[in-house]
């Protein structure tokens, strides 16, 4: 009995990390399909342009952020020109879901961020920025709330001190 047990565990643990695995490979697969799409559309754009979608670095120019827009675009991220918020959500679960407490605080983190960006569409003047707006949003507001928690901390650590 408890053999069965621990091979069902081991079983079910098993499942779970290989669906996480196929999750993110999906991911990633579909990532590189938007990538060659888009290539397909765009062409006599530079290596350079390109390599902020290889890398997820920061777009620095228009070139980029058009060539962010497309990807995110291919991927169904944005769609109509807005973002995708189911698409984004599922996003967040594939990348996070594993980990109850980090997927919590990352699909909080994401739903303020769509939510702030949904109310700048009307000052967002080119449609290719809208990605980069969100991603922004994201590593700005966790660094707010790390701020906040350690200022929380310390207001309660001097509490402390004083009774």
């Amino acid at each position: 009995m408890k053999l069965f047990l621990c091979a069902s565990v081991f079983i079910c643990l098993a499942a779970a990390v290989t669906s996480i695995s196929e999750g993110l490979q999906s991911l990633k697969d579909k990532r590189i399909k938007a990538i060659e799409d888009c290539k397909k559309e765009k062409s006599g754009i530079s290596e350079e342009d390109w390599g902020v979608v290889k890398i997820r670095d920061e777009p620095k120019n228009d070139v980029q952020h058009c060539i962010m827009y497309c990807v995110y675009e291919k991927m169904g991220i944005v769609k109509d020109g807005k973002l995708n918020n189911e698409e984004i959500n599922k996003v967040t679960l594939i990348r996070h879901g594993h980990n109850q407490t980090l997927f919590q605080e990352e699909d909080y983190l994401s739903k303020t961020c769509q939510k702030s960006v949904e109310n700048s569409y009307s000052k967002i003047t080119n449609k290719c920025y809208i990605p980069n707006a969100y991603h922004a949003c994201v590593p700005k507001k966790r660094a707010e709330r790390v701020a906040n928690a350690q200022k929380q901390k310390e207001k309660f650590e001097a509490m402390s001190i004083m009774t």
